[in-house]
């Protein structure tokens, strides 16, 4: 239902500009969703020429053109065409027709055309080719993904092809030249696009309070109105959908498509989901923005977005234990004094959009402050697309460790390692057997921030965290003792832990001690040492993983361990459940130059994708690994041996090519596939004193490979303020080429590398919309 309906026809020269046409040249593999020609078309849809028989040197004009039985109001799609006959010339403003063009990749155009009001009029705006060659015309080919009616209230999926044709009235324009979308807003609404084109100050990951639903270019917005829905919302989120502009982020400094662009499909109560559950920016969106923009009301367009209120200012504190079922409020900003503990069978509840921040009160040991969730306390934070939720710090500007992070902590099997003893309770409604191994935490030494972990219930739920950032966490209390950003320690598998950011820690991003949970949909960002570290017996599961590392202060992607102590990590006493979680689809990058030594530590400037070691057995399949100086690292650290042991029982008696410990992964970009500095020592049946990750690694049985460093695999992985972890294409992440996630917890359908699927232009990714950007991790 409109809320806003206050800014009728404010942009009347829309209507009188007629078709607005997007066009970026194609990118990946582009096919056509719509099988053509079916039975009572309601859509005849070709390509025009101006001269089918022009002399090479001459220019001849091209357009799309769609007939049907109503007003179309939009297309996209691709124009392909021979480039050795034909070369793109550019355009020119023409009674009405704006098209804006990215001509990178000669023989493909990519096409988004659409007009609020009117309907494009059977005709895209003109595009001018110069003749090379004979034949060119039967060349031309327009593949169309999706044509809309008038009110973009529906797609047109019956239709048929028709021939390339010349058209008399088609006229070649004067002048023709490239034009980007700058170009064409300056042409279309030049007051507006000065206004639009000063500089902005938004910061990224921060949201705009008051926004509406299609202002994607997030103009000064007002609560009681919606004057900022112009053409230039319009002609952005066109570009969007045909792939001249990223999708990313919330808010991200100057645009958000993906929450402000997205309003078509209009179901609520989050618009621009399908009933698949996919999410897209394409011509839908923006023929709803266009049409609200000239003063014809669409649904959802102009709605507020829930979420964006302004502040309320209203503060609370939170200390000491919460024994007590309690709900914190998105109204209320809530600052963690101190250590505050979750227990006694309490539920901690709380609202999507809901900001709590710990207060830093100094970095010696009695100081610290975080919210930990004890093993008979439960957690309740499902935030949601529009509103995740975050546990952050309350300094400006944040730094890392500035609180201690949360705990959540579980009655699940653990093993013996970390000094546990079989002495855990009976706890009611969580525990019924006693005298499982629990373990006291690690990063404690008895200040208040100790709890225990572990007991014999693994199916145990410690409750749900989904739709949150938890960002700036951790503190050392001493060497190998500290609190991490994220802890998920002995937690069961009836605990939910998806779409979760874990940023800017100052140990590990998300460590997790035994137990059996699954997760999902996490991203770890910049964080001091592991992005995704395991130990103590994990046996769960993990699904689409992103680590992006902090180029000056990281070390691995995954650090993997059976035991924490290297003495004992083939003692069946104290290794016993192992760690063999099942691990599909994680995209792992490092830094763009590998053999890079800046930063403030010479230890921390990005070490190894994968260190396995000390008996550690998980099954770790799909997975791109990019950016590392050394990809693979497997050592066992006996403790007789010093940092650098052998590999020398080829961690464990059990040979890894039996448990298919790592297949069907990618490689790219790094220094050596093995870490140099680790002697070789035997692994059955590879030669001794060869790379044991070497050979391991690249065992025809195992199917996992390396690729060029200079071969583009995903759009802009290495970017921090906008990072865009999709393929390029298909082909890139051995799509069909890899290891078939099993059905259950597990998606089927992800069969490829990395942790996000090959998306056609304007496809959103799943981590975009809801996550936060970074420029450095000190710098929000």
């Amino acid at each position: 239902m409109r809320q806003n309906s206050t800014r009728r026809n404010r942009y009347p020269a829309l209507v009188a500009l007629g078709a607005v046409a997007v066009f970026t040249a194609c990118s990946g593999d582009e096919q056509n969703p719509l099988t053509g020609n079916p039975a009572g078309a309601d859509l005849a849809i070709g390509v025009e020429v101006s001269q089918a028989s022009a002399q090479a040197g001459q220019q001849i004009a091209v357009a799309v053109r769609a007939d049907g039985r109503e007003v179309l109001g939009g297309l996209q799609g691709t124009l392909r065409y021979d480039a050795s006959k034909l070369a793109y010339v550019g355009q020119g403003v023409e009674g009405g027709k704006v098209t804006i063009v990215n001509s990178s990749k000669p023989g493909e155009v990519r096409l988004v055309s659409f007009q609020g009001g009117t309907g494009i009029a059977g005709r895209s705006g003109t595009l001018v080719f110069a003749v090379k060659g004979s034949n060119y015309a039967q060349s031309l080919k327009f593949a169309l993904e999706m044509a809309t009616d008038l009110n973009g209230a529906k797609e047109i999926t019956k239709y048929k092809s028709a021939s390339t044709a010349e058209a008399a009235n088609l006229v070649v324009t004067a002048g023709a030249k490239p034009m980007a979308m700058a170009d064409w807003n300056e042409a279309i609404a030049p007051t507006l696009w000065a206004a639009e084109n000063r500089p902005k100050t938004n910061a990224p990951g921060t949201y705009l309070a008051s926004l509406h639903y299609g202002n994607a270019n997030l103009s000064a917005e007002n609560a009681a109105s919606c004057t900022s829905v112009n053409v230039l919302d319009a002609t952005y989120v066109a570009n969007v959908a045909a792939g001249n502009n990223s999708v990313q982020g919330v808010d991200f400094p100057t645009r958000d498509p993906v929450i402000a662009g997205n309003v078509s499909p209009n179901s609520l109560p989050i618009p621009g989901i399908s009933g698949g559950g996919a999410r897209s920016i394409d011509v839908l969106d923006a023929q709803a923005v266009a049409n609200e923009a000239v003063g014809n009301d669409r649904p959802v367009v102009c709605d507020l977005i829930p979420g964006r209120e302004p502040v309320t200012g209203f503060i609370a504190t939170l200390s000491g234990s919460i024994s007590t079922s309690r709900t914190l409020f998105r109204d209320t900003l809530y600052k963690v004094s101190g250590v505050v503990k979750v227990n006694g069978g309490a539920t901690l509840t709380i609202q999507p959009g809901t900001r709590i921040e710990g207060i830093y009160t100094g970095s010696a040991v009695g100081n610290v402050t975080g919210l930990i969730i004890e093993r008979d306390g439960l957690i309740d934070a499902q935030g949601t697309l529009l509103q995740p939720i975050v546990f952050s710090c309350d300094q400006t500007p944040k730094f890392k460790g500035c609180w201690g992070g949360l705990v959540i902590a579980g009655n699940a099997i653990v093993n013996a390692s970390q000094a546990a003893t079989a002495t855990s309770p009976i706890i009611a409604g969580r525990a019924a057997t006693a005298n499982c191994n629990q373990v006291v935490s690690e990063g404690t030494l008895g200040t208040p921030a100790e709890y225990r972990f572990g007991g014999c219930n693994d199916t145990d739920n410690s409750g749900t965290l989904r739709y949150a950032i938890v960002e700036y966490g951790g503190f050392s209390f001493a060497a190998n003792r500290e609190l991490n950003n994220l802890t998920v320690a002995g937690v069961g598998s009836g605990t939910t832990i998806e779409f979760v950011q874990v940023h800017a820690g100052l140990d590990d991003g998300y460590e997790i001690w035994g137990g059996s949970f699954n997760t999902r949909n996490i991203l770890i960002t910049a964080n001091s040492d592991d992005g995704f570290d395991f130990a103590s017996g994990w046996r769960g599961k993990a699904q689409f993983l992103i680590i992006q590392s902090d180029s000056l202060d990281g070390d691995k992607g995954f650090e993997i361990d059976n035991t924490e102590s290297s003495a004992t990590y083939n003692d069946a006493s104290a290794t016993s459940p192992g760690t063999t979680p099942e691990v599909y689809n994680t995209t792992m990058i490092g830094k763009a130059d590998p053999a890079g030594t800046g930063g403030p530590v010479a230890a921390n400037n990005v070490e190894a994708g994968i260190h396995l070691r000390r008996g550690a057995h998980p099954r770790i399949f799909n997975t791109l690994i990019a950016g590392w100086p050394f990809a693979v690292r497997l050592d066992n650290d006996v403790a007789t041996a010093g940092a650098n042991a052998p590999n020398s029982t080829c961690l464990g008696a059990t040979n890894m090519n039996t448990l298919d410990t790592l297949r069907t992964n990618r490689a790219q970009n790094f220094t050596t596939l093995d870490d140099p500095n680790i002697t070789a020592g035997t692994c059955t049946p590879y030669p001794a004193g060869t790379s044991i990750e070497d050979d391991w690694y690249l065992d025809v049985t195992n199917a996992n490979d390396t690729v060029s460093r200079a071969t583009a695999l995903l759009i802009a992985p290495y970017n921090v303020v906008t990072p865009d972890f999709r393929p390029v294409s298909a082909t890139a992440v051995r799509q069909g080429a890899v290891t078939a996630p099993p059905a259950g917890f597990f998606d089927p359908t992800a069969n490829y590398v990395g942790a996000v699927a090959p998306l056609s232009s304007g496809g959103i990714p799943w981590y975009s919309g809801w996550s936060r950007q970074w420029t450095t991790a000190t710098t929000p």
